[in-house]
């Protein structure tokens, strides 16, 4: 039998997208976006195709597009983490106006309110105005 290795938490990061997804029919196309990638990567690791078709539209570029896809994203959040408790208040507030629903919303506030009970009046004023002045 050959051997392939994927990622854990790449599995594991792929299937709570999923599992988080706001419709079915999101979550069907990431567990199906996942099971191709899986099959690329054992293809890519062993040289035999696995979970392929006959009509399959076989991607073979998928997996470098995916991995890709997160290592921008990991950079993003780097690039975007706050390094004090001014940012993490303003990155906060831009959250809880931002967030896609009320859940996150409500996570982002909660966050706010533990920066705000870190930092001066002024410096929270100042962080509100920013944030204002950000999402106009």
């Amino acid at each position: 039998m050959s051997k392939s290795s994927i990622d854990t938490m790449y599995i594991y990061e792929r299937l709570g997208e999923a599992l988080n997804s706001e419709t079915e029919d999101e979550m069907n196309q990431l567990i199906s976006n996942l099971c191709r990638n899986c099959a690329h990567k054992y293809y890519h690791d062993t040289d035999v195709k696995i979970g392929l078709g006959p009509l399959s539209t076989y991607d073979p570029f998928f997996f470098e597009a995916e991995m890709k896809r997160r290592n921008d994203e990991e950079r993003e959040v780097e690039m975007n983490k706050p390094t004090n408790d001014f940012e993490a208040l303003c990155l906060a507030l831009e959250l809880a106006v931002t967030a896609p629903n009320e859940e996150k919303s409500a996570q982002a506030l909660t966050m706010a309110e533990d920066m705000q009970s870190r930092l001066t009046e002024i410096d929270v004023r100042r962080a509100t105005k920013y944030v204002e002045e950000k999402l106009k």
